[in-house]
């Protein structure tokens, strides 16, 4: 149906394109969806879990990317919660040291993903 989990990852996809469309309100009502489905199934803390084993980074990944169709909208303070709950995620699955060498090394090191966003949002 409409709300298996399943559709999230489609939904987190499309959001992703819409994004690189430069079409940031559907980016973020494809992301939200796809966030709540995730959410709905699993729980907010256990949505991590499940999905690193299953699906990969997917779970933070929508957090991270639905901070960004915030900040392209001119929502800072929503992108803010975002970011900061999309770096605590990280922080607690890999320990915060862990979560910054990940990003530096997938992004290189002028680039830390989440980090570097989160500074944005302020």
């Amino acid at each position: 149906g409409k709300d298996h989990v399943e559709v999230s990852r489609t939904l987190r996809n499309l959001g992703l394109a819409y994004g690189t469309l430069g079409q940031p309100e559907q980016q973020k009502e494809m992301l939200e969806r796809a966030l709540q489905i995730k959410e709905q199934h699993f729980g907010r803390e256990r949505a991590l879990q499940i999905n690193e084993r299953h699906f990969g980074r997917d779970h933070v990944e929508v957090v991270a990317n639905l901070g960004q169709a915030y900040g392209a909208l001119g929502q800072p303070e929503q992108q803010k919660e975002m970011l900061e709950r999309a770096l605590q995620i990280k922080e607690q699955h890999f320990g915060r040291e862990r979560a910054l060498q990940i990003n530096e090394r997938h992004f290189g090191r002028d680039h830390v993903e989440v980090v570097a966003n989160l500074g944005q949002a302020y």
